[in-house]
């Protein structure tokens, strides 16, 4: 167990290490949770498979234990699976966290990125003083989807009234 536990550690380390010195000389950011999370489960895998072709080489599967020892050699595994299970909601959290970021330091120009092509025309005809209806007419569209497009438009810039739309755009 220890020995697994090591080498899963010495893999994620190396993935670690390696991620950092690629990503270096990009400008992108890092998360360091998901490239743990990602790791883990890499690495755990390969010594999971690496321990079970030496288990089926050495061992005969006459063995009465075998089943035990398939489970013992699938405990890499199974630890990588719960590093990952773990950093689920811390990545999700920093997902979170980025996008509000990005739509706070928004400009006008990547504001409109932030929609697709069908919200943008709902917006430019919000900005424009049309009504719901009159946006659902001209885009043949019920008044309701003119409605739900408008509130995602307002979560994703971040923004409540068509007054704040008509100034980003």
């Amino acid at each position: 167990m220890l020995a697994d536990i090591t080498l899963l550690f010495l893999g994620i380390v190396a993935a670690l290490v390696a991620t950092l010195l690629t990503n270096r000389h990009k400008n992108k950011k890092l998360s360091l949770v998901k490239v743990l999370s990602q790791s883990a489960l890499i690495w755990g895998g390969f010594i999971t498979v690496i321990k079970l072709l030496l288990l089926t080489y050495l061992v005969e599967h006459e063995d009465p234990a075998f089943l035990v020892k398939v489970f013992v050699y699938f405990r890499p595994l199974l630890l990588g699976v719960l590093i990952k299970i773990f950093c689920i909601p811390f990545e999700k959290r920093g997902k979170k966290e980025d996008a509000e970021v990005t739509v706070q330091n928004a400009s006008p120009s990547t504001a409109s990125e932030l929609l697709s092509r069908r919200e943008k025309e709902v917006a430019l005809l919000a900005a424009r003083g049309y009504t719901n209806t009159q946006i659902a007419d001209e885009l043949y569209i019920s008044v309701a989807t003119v409605k739900r497009h408008l509130a995602t438009i307002f979560e994703k810039l971040q923004i409540n009234s068509r007054r704040e739309l008509k100034d980003i755009l």
